[in-house]
C-alpha cells in the first residue's frame, strides 16, 4: 500500500493506493488490453490505472488528476517495486517465457496452485507473481539432469577452460 497526501475539496487527505489484481482487472475491463505488457501505456491510461489503484473510501478516482508529478512518479515506483526480498533463480522465475499475463491468467494460477483469492487479490501484483512462481517451483522442483548430459556439460566446460588457459590438460 502506498500513501500520498493531497488536498481534496480544500481538505488535506491521505490517499491509499494498491497495485493489485483488483485494480488490474478494473483497468483491463475498461481498456480491453493487457496492463502487464512490454508495450508502453499512454499518460491517460496510467492516470486511469492510478485511479483504479485508489482504495481510500469516499474519495473519487478523479482526484488523481490533481496529483503532482512527484506523486505520479511515486505511484510508478510503487508499481515497479518488487515488494519482496525473495529472489528466484532461473528455474523458479517466469521472466522471458512470453506468456501474456492478464488478470484472469493470474487468477488461474492462484486457483491452480490452491492459493486463496482473499486476501491475495489485494496484495501488490509483484508480490503475487513471486508467490505464484515460488509455489510452482516448490510444487515441481527441477529434475536432475541425466548423467550423460552432466558429463557432456563438464567435458564442454573443461574444453573451454583448456582453450582459455591454452593448456592440454
Amino acid at each position: 500500500m502506498l500513501e500520498l497526501t493531497t488536498y481534496v475539496d480544500d481538505e488535506l487527505v491521505v490517499l491509499e493506493f494498491e497495485h493489485s489484481l483488483v485494480s488490474l482487472s478494473k483497468w483491463e475491463s475498461k481498456f480491453k488490453k493487457v496492463f502487464l505488457s512490454k508495450e508502453p501505456h499512454t499518460f491517460e491510461e496510467m492516470i486511469d490505472y492510478y485511479g483504479f489503484m485508489l482504495v481510500t473510501p469516499g474519495v473519487r478516482r478523479e482526484v488523481v488528476y490533481g496529483l503532482s508529478p512527484e506523486q505520479l512518479l511515486d505511484l510508478r515506483k510503487h508499481i515497479d517495486d518488487a515488494q519482496t526480498a525473495t529472489i528466484l533463480n532461473d528455474e523458479g522465475g517466469r521472466k522471458g517465457d512470453g506468456e501474456v499475463l492478464t488478470n484472469e491468467v493470474i487468477y488461474y494460477y492462484l486457483k491452480a496452485l490452491k492459493i486463496p483469492f482473499h486476501p491475495t487479490e489485494t496484495w501488490h501484483v509483484n508480490r503475487i507473481m513471486t508467490l505464484i512462481a515460488l509455489s510452482a517451483w516448490k510444487d515441481n522442483p527441477p529434475k536432475e539432469k541425466p548423467a550423460k548430459q552432466q558429463w557432456a556439460e563438464m567435458a564442454a566446460e573443461n574444453e573451454r577452460r583448456r582453450k582459455m588457459l591454452q593448456t592440454n590438460g
